[in-house]
């Protein structure tokens, strides 16, 4: 869910800075429109159709013909994605979801981890090609507010809308907060791409991003660890009375 609402607010902010950063209602109305039919008929129709063409396809068991089609699909939908003046990463991402909904998953992720992995050795080396290391030691302290900021905003919201569910206990909650909180994705470095190509942000906002995303990617592993340690102790009679949990670490 969380992609997917990147995926379609990347779309409307392209179209709206491609405008001259005019925003009218129409035009975002617009904008909304074009993204919404977009992923809407690729999940609603080809979620229906594709997965089942490709299952065929596995049966065959030709490994090149299953690479060539994901292939298709992939570079199709983002070829789709462009004319509609949305970005690639948008029909890339929505070919992976369909190519996700089919039996034959499991055999299209083996057949395309060597491809999946140069890809995302190429894409790291080019954003890293792109940062000016120069300028880190000014941006250290932009970075780490931005850090604190979003680990506490996204830790609160998932917290607490597990804490509301029904089904989830508040340990639950908690380590599903703190392991949700601290991980950041490379979409972010995409969108934030997106934006400086087309001049809606400075250049400033992409290595500020770059070192969110290095300094997250290294203490996600530990935060998790720190969440799995945490425990809730059974309440008392007092606590009971009064609604109250005792939490504590593993020791």
């Amino acid at each position: 869910m969380e992609d997917i609402i990147a995926i379609t607010a990347l779309g409307i902010f392209q179209s709206v800075a491609t405008n001259g950063g005019q925003i009218s209602i129409l035009q975002v109305s617009v904008s909304i429109g074009i993204v919404v039919a977009f992923i809407g008929s690729i999940l609603l129709l080809g979620s229906r159709y594709l997965p089942k063409i490709i299952d065929k396809i596995s049966k065959t068991e030709d490994y090149a013909l299953i690479l060539i089609v994901i292939l298709g699909l992939a570079f199709g939908l983002s070829f789709a994605a462009k004319e509609l003046g949305l970005s690639v990463a948008t029909g890339a991402f929505l070919a992976g979801v369909l190519v996700a909904e089919s039996n034959s998953a499991n055999v299209a992720r083996v057949i395309t981890i060597p491809l999946r992995d140069m890809f995302a050795a190429i894409f790291f080396i080019s954003i890293g090609a792109l940062i000016d290391l120069s300028h880190i030691p000014v941006l250290i302290i932009p970075a780490m507010l931005l850090i604190l900021t979003s680990f506490a905003s996204k830790f609160l919201i998932i917290t607490a809308i597990l804490a509301a569910t029904k089904g989830y206990d508040s340990i639950t909650a908690l380590r599903t907060g703190l392991g949700m909180a601290s991980a950041r994705g490379e979409l972010s470095l995409v969108i934030a791409k997106t934006g400086q190509d087309v001049g809606a942000i400075s250049s400033s906002v992409f290595p500020i991003l770059g070192i969110v995303t290095i300094v997250t990617a290294f203490m996600t592993s530990y935060v998790i660890k720190f969440g799995s340690m945490i425990t809730i102790s059974p309440p008392s009679t007092l606590d009971r009375k009064n609604k109250r949990f005792r939490f504590g670490f593993k020791q």
